[in-house]
């Protein structure tokens, strides 16, 4: 996932072996974000074709705050599949072209 300066969020994924330098297998624009109010927590929520796809990030509180992260696909019939995902940083690399 990420966002444009212009506020467009895409999700982007990669299947193995692909890597983040090639480009994604799949991007869905125009994704929508809701945040609480403590911002501890955001749900981006895509549309392609008959699936939706919601990503949601939840930080847990304390000194040692986590990152949790959950993929949910749904179809049309609302048959869905879920995934829990893992924060990774970018690689180190990268650092000079951001």
């Amino acid at each position: 996932m990420d966002e444009h300066t212009d506020g467009e969020i895409r999700y982007l994924c990669w299947q193995k072996p692909r890597v983040i330098l090639q480009r994604p297998c799949l991007v869905i624009r125009n994704g929508k974000c809701t945040e609480s109010p403590s911002l501890d927590k955001a749900e981006y929520v895509f549309e392609d074709g008959d699936l939706t796809y919601s990503l949601e990030r939840i930080v847990s509180k304390g000194d040692y705050g986590t990152t949790h992260i959950f993929l949910e696909v749904s179809d049309r019939d609302n048959q869905k599949s879920t995934w829990k995902m893992e924060e990774r940083p970018l690689p180190k690399y990268l650092g000079d072209f951001l």
